[in-house]
């Protein structure tokens, strides 16, 4: 997956190169996101809980039913071709359990998406337990957090970058000879959401990233400035400053006392004025 300095330096050229075709994609990627987004909570509600108000309320219930009953749609239709098409037994029974496996995940998405906005509704009203309204969920398989897997501990973004994306790979490989249609179907959520949930790594890594940056700036900025090794400064350089001479010889180098005096000027100006307001 792209980094974000990558991600940033990429847009950036994009921009300057290719102004009028970035202006022109960068809708439709967006579309792609929401659509992304609309498509894997049809199936998000069966492997998490504790959804946050915002991230699945009525509306985004209503679309992803929407966007699920199209693609079982699809596949019902797929079926019946198949169905039709196919004389041996093996390829109609290939169908029928296309289209009965779709429609059970069509129907009990509209049951268990019910059951998610009630609980969030009851504990929005009945509970003081206060929940993050952009949580995108608990996964229901929290248990394996902390345990070790080879040289990996599990922790609670390898659930939903790779654990999560791999039950359905994992699923789609058992369905596809009895149920090629199911297959890709949880095929391309086993997709959707590793590209999804990945994304909002990089997002979420990406801000963190900026804190601890800033830490380091302004812990060093001053030796990096003065044109210190790298590794004295964890990484961090800056251009050099001009050399700091003492022209007054009172020991401080004047760009310091430069920056004293206008400290003090603005104490003294921010006083006179406190003072004019008060008369």
């Amino acid at each position: 997956m792209p980094q974000q300095a990558d991600v940033q330096s990429l847009d950036y050229l994009t921009k300057m190169t290719m102004g009028w075709t970035y202006a022109a994609l960068v809708p439709f990627f967006n579309l792609l996101v929401i659509v992304a987004g609309f498509f894997s909570i049809s199936i998000e509600v069966f492997i998490r809980h504790s959804f946050g108000e915002r991230y699945f309320g009525i509306f985004r219930y209503l679309i992803g039913g929407l966007f699920l009953s199209l693609f079982v749609l699809g596949g019902q239709l797929i079926g019946w071709l198949n169905t039709a098409a196919v004389d041996s037994w093996f390829g109609q029974a290939q169908g029928w359990l296309t289209i009965t496996v779709l429609q059970l995940i069509y129907w009990s998405y509209l049951i268990v998406g019910l059951v998610h906005l009630s609980l969030s509704w009851y504990r929005r009203n009945f509970t003081d337990s206060p929940w993050h309204s952009w949580s995108f969920g608990v996964s229901w398989f929290n248990f394996l957090v902390g345990r070790k897997f080879f040289v990996w501990t599990v922790t609670d973004w390898m659930l939903y970058r790779f654990v999560e994306p791999m039950f359905f790979f994992a699923l789609a490989i058992l369905a596809a000879i009895p149920m090629p249609g199911v297959s890709l179907f949880l095929f391309l959520v086993g997709m959707i959401l590793f590209t999804k949930n990945n994304y909002l790594y990089l997002q979420a890594r990406g801000k963190v990233l900026d804190l601890l940056d800033a830490q380091i700036e302004a812990s060093f900025v001053e030796q990096a400035t003065s044109g210190d090794d790298k590794r004295k400064t964890a990484g961090f350089s800056m251009v050099r400053s001009p050399a700091r001479v003492d022209w007054n010889n009172d020991g401080i180098p004047d760009i310091l006392q430069t920056s004293s005096q206008d400290d003090n000027a603005i104490d003294t100006t921010s006083t006179t004025m406190e003072r004019e307001k008060n008369v």
